[in-house]
């Protein structure tokens, strides 16, 4: 555990067999939940997997660098990335970075975006994991309602409870967002569809035991992208 801590981790990921009913019972009781098995396991039929979120660590200015090269790796749009008033996380392991997520707000709604989980991590359910973590920050703060762009992972998006809504009330609700503004600037809303999610009527009403605060001016997408 020590160890996922010092890289930052989002999940503690460990692996067992069915024939050790005393580990499994061990996880169980600290909190950990099956998962389907993860790589270099998913073949094993023997081994079992489970996972345990742990806090996630908001990205910083120092972070940004590093930030910006991984959303551009996952084939992500890096602009207005940590731009004032947003808040962004930023997971590492031992490779280095691991997962990224990202929120602009404007009064109680939210706008998800850059949501990013390296190619060897996904197939385990990490990305729904991380946007629920995300999400229940912003109910935390003060979120009430969620938004996102995404013209290629509908089925996703609303196995995790959001639904389609027009463009212009995700534009409208987020006027003042960084990426709606450059959407506007550059035409591109016309090419985009929305989705919105209402937080305390789904689930994420429950903060994750991470930072809180407030989004502040210098606080501090590939898995489904969301707002590229």
């Amino acid at each position: 555990m020590s160890d996922a801590r010092r890289t930052d981790a989002v999940l503690m990921r460990p692996e067992t067999a069915v024939h050790q009913p005393e580990a499994i019972a061990l996880y169980t009781r600290a909190g950990y939940l099956p998962i389907p098995n993860c790589p270099p396991y998913q073949h094993k039929s023997p081994s079992r997997c489970y996972a345990k979120p742990l806090p996630l660590p908001a990205a910083r200015s120092a972070d940004r660098e590093e930030l910006t090269a991984f959303l551009t790796d996952q084939g992500l749009s890096p602009q207005d990335v940590l731009a004032p008033g947003t808040l962004y996380w930023l997971t590492r392991d031992t490779a280095g970075p691991a997962m990224a997520a990202g929120l602009e707000r404007q009064g109680h709604r939210v706008l998800l975006r850059s949501v990013a989980v390296r190619a060897d991590l996904r197939g385990c359910g990490a990305a729904r994991r991380l946007v629920e973590h995300v999400l229940a920050e912003a109910a935390a703060r003060g979120g009430r309602t969620a938004y996102l762009f995404s013209t290629g992972a509908g089925p996703f998006w609303e196995r995790l409870g959001f639904r389609p809504v027009p463009v212009a009330e995700a534009a409208e609700a987020l006027s003042d967002a960084p990426q709606v503004r450059r959407y506007r600037e550059t035409g591109a809303l016309a090419d985009e569809a929305a989705w919105r999610r209402d937080l305390a009527d789904a689930g994420a009403s429950s903060p994750p035991p991470a930072s809180r605060g407030r989004f502040t001016a210098e606080a501090p997408h590939t898995t489904p992208a969301a707002g590229r």
